[in-house]
């Protein structure tokens, strides 16, 4: 019987910090005459003086038929990672090696973090009912390695 050389993998989220918040004025803007996009951008950041992994999500709110920002948020999310050398492999000393079971689940933990986020920085809004996407990171990261 073949066993798998598995790592006990400890985590927890060691900061939160909304780097940016921009809500503009969208002049006669309603929900009801115009379909908002949320664009997605994630960016994987190694804190390796401190055990962290860094997951900045940044999102746009963009009014479709105005082909103008609505919104804009960036938030960075560092995860505590032990045994963090186990886990983060260095490769040829300059890039690292996660595995995709972390990355896709940091990357959910951030993704449900930042929808909350938004929902109460757009309270009191025209847009606070808009039910904001959910994203499937699994083709996200997938549609990323093929390229």
């Amino acid at each position: 019987m073949e066993t798998k050389n598995e790592i006990k993998l400890q985590m927890r989220i060691s900061s939160i910090n909304v780097l940016k918040f921009c809500q503009y004025d969208v002049n006669n803007f309603l929900p009801e005459n115009g379909n908002l996009e949320f664009q997605s951008n994630f960016e994987i950041k190694i804190l390796e003086e401190s055990n962290e992994i860094g997951v900045l999500s940044t999102i746009i709110l963009n009014v479709v038929n105005l082909n103008i920002h609505y919104g804009e948020l960036k938030v960075l999310i560092n995860f505590n990672i032990n045994p963090f050398k186990d886990v983060v492999k260095i490769i040829d000393g300059k890039s690292f090696n996660i595995p995709d079971m972390l990355l896709t689940t940091l990357t959910n933990i951030a993704t449900g973090t930042v929808r909350g986020i938004l929902h109460e920085k757009f309270k009191g809004t025209v847009i606070q009912n808009e039910v904001f996407p959910l994203l499937d990171i699994n083709n996200l990261l997938k549609g990323n390695q093929q390229k």
